[in-house]
């Protein structure tokens, strides 16, 4: 026993040495080291809106600090919160700038398998360690029982990483930006009733945003435009009204400045040649997308003054008729 204990202990370090090292394979976890060693003064954090609409490039050309999209397809709230933590071991950013949408609230039960990314990171985070064992729970008890007692299991499917990064493999993205470049696809799609929010991922953004604040990090919330949105309204069926409500509720409640770029502030997100699809802004649409968010950025951080901020364009009551709604179940 004592020595299957030390062996699995000298076989975790080994394989901690050797994962750090690894940045490719976004969903096991490369883009996550990525991120941390990017070191960079501005994160963007999110889930595929994020990933695919935020150029670092322009970001960082019209506001003279590094950033590094740290947005990863089908993660959330948790992912990011986490992701922080890791990242504020490293080093001090200076703004966290957040995509967040209606459905980044919803209480999915699939995320958690998802954030399975993180097992190798366990012991080394608190945010890790509390979010992980408290949702652990979603998963079988032989995951748990292994995250806790076997370490070396945390990196379990995750050795053919270091044989394709040696052979020659890259990061999909050297400052983790994936634009869109296929044609809009239309789709048919149908929705089932969600309940309104899920109160810990309303709660780990409420201790993301106030933690970060406390260390000097700025942290700016924004949402974006969605053509299928801009196409038919928001679903009432799926209560992504109230969450958007939700969201504006929290930006208030915690002084986080809030960019709204609506489906109607340009002609080009209305139009399907800027999208690849009904969620996702294509390169060209990113592009202009990401020139938006720099002129709003700049407004942001003149703002010096809570005066100044809750009397500014980014301290915003929710207003209704920004957001139409539909009772269709399909789109």
């Amino acid at each position: 026993m004592i020595l299957a204990f030390g062996f699995d202990r000298v076989l975790a370090f080994g394989l901690e040495r050797w994962f750090s090292q690894v940045v490719i394979g976004k969903l096991e976890g490369g883009k996550i080291n990525q991120a941390v060693k990017a070191r960079a003064q501005a994160y963007v954090f999110g889930d595929s809106r994020a990933e695919h609409h935020y150029d670092p490039e322009i970001l960082q050309s019209k506001l003279g600090m590094t950033f590094f999209n740290a947005g990863a397809d089908g993660q959330d709230v948790l992912y990011f919160r986490m992701l922080a933590d890791l990242i504020e071991q490293e080093h001090r950013p200076r703004l966290y700038l957040v995509n967040i949408d209606p459905e980044d609230l919803y209480p999915l039960n699939y995320r958690m398998q998802r954030l399975t990314v993180f097992a190798p990171y366990l012991g080394r985070s608190a945010a890790v360690d509390g979010i992980m064992l408290v949702r652990s729970i979603q998963l079988s008890r032989f995951t748990q029982k292994a995250w806790l007692f076997c370490h070396s299991y945390r990196y379990n499917g995750k050795g053919s990483l270091l044989l394709r990064q040696v052979f020659g493999e890259q990061p999909e993205s050297v400052n983790g930006f994936v634009p869109l470049h296929q044609a809009y696809r239309d789709e048919k799609r149908t929705w089932s009733l969600q309940e309104k929010y899920d109160g810990y991922i309303v709660e780990q953004l409420g201790n993301f945003a106030t933690q970060s604040v406390s260390k000097g990090i700025r942290v700016v919330f924004c949402t974006g435009p969605a053509f299928y949105r801009a196409q038919f309204g928001f679903n009432l069926r799926t209560d992504e009204w109230y969450l958007m409500k939700c969201i504006f509720q929290m930006s208030q409640m915690l002084k986080i400045p809030l960019i709204q770029i609506l489906d109607r502030s340009r002609p080009e997100y209305q139009d399907s040649a800027f999208y690849s699809d009904l969620d996702h802004l294509n390169a060209q649409g990113a592009a202009v997308f990401s020139d938006d968010v720099v002129g709003h950025l700049v407004r942001v951080l003149q703002l010096k003054t809570m005066d100044e901020f809750v009397h500014s364009p980014y301290y915003p009551p929710f207003d209704p008729s920004d957001y139409p709604i539909t009772m269709r179940s399909q789109r």
